[in-house]
């Protein structure tokens, strides 16, 4: 009796952990500017979805540029909208990016550790409403007026504030040490033919 207890109660938790990650919708995805590798996550929360970031190998996008903001929002923005359905979360549809505060309040970072030499706060944000507000998000659709499609606010750790919000996650495929090693030689050549024509 004991046994089927604890097996039936092993089966709830399994079903239980296993709902807290989120899962890919879409991808993997290759962004031609950089060559990395990304994914939509489905609706879940922004620490649920960094772990799922990081089973995939990568973590929650780190955005370097308007370029790569653009192209997230375009490669996942309609996907997003088109998984929630119309009236979901109120119609505020957001992609959950990598910034956030959580280890200190008002310092953001990038949970892969890149430095933020990019960031689209829209007017007013990130602004802390809630006292809990330390993950980053994209605006898709539906939020204030202050908040266009590809700005970014502050969002709380849970789905309390009736958005529904996507993870982009974001792999990095390294250059193999053989590509990397080739190009400096032909740069290195490259200099040293330039120094033989100007002498």
């Amino acid at each position: 009796m004991k046994t089927r207890m604890w097996g039936s109660l092993c089966v709830v938790f399994v079903l239980l952990t296993s709902s807290a990650f989120a899962s890919v919708v879409s991808g993997p995805i290759t962004n031609p500017a950089n060559n990395h590798v990304y994914y939509l996550l489905s609706l879940n929360t922004w620490v649920a979805s960094q772990q799922e970031a990081v089973q995939l190998g990568g973590n929650l996008v780190a955005i370097n540029n308007a370029a790569e903001n653009q192209w997230v929002l375009d490669t996942f923005g309609e996907t997003a909208k088109n998984i929630a359905g119309p009236g979901a979360g109120g119609d505020r549809i957001g992609l959950l990016i990598g910034i956030n505060d959580a280890d200190q309040e008002g310092t953001y970072e990038w949970v892969s550790g890149k430095p933020i030499i990019y960031t689209n706060w829209a007017p007013g944000q990130p602004q802390n409403a809630f006292d809990d507000e330390d993950y980053g998000a994209m605006y898709v659709t539906g939020f204030d007026p202050q908040g266009a499609a590809g700005m970014w606010h502050d969002v709380v750790s849970d789905l309390s504030q009736g958005d529904d919000t996507y993870g982009v996650v974001e792999k990095v495929i390294p250059v193999p040490a053989a590509v990397w090693m080739g190009g400096v030689l032909l740069g290195g050549l490259g200099v040293l033919r330039k120094a033989r024509r100007e002498r």
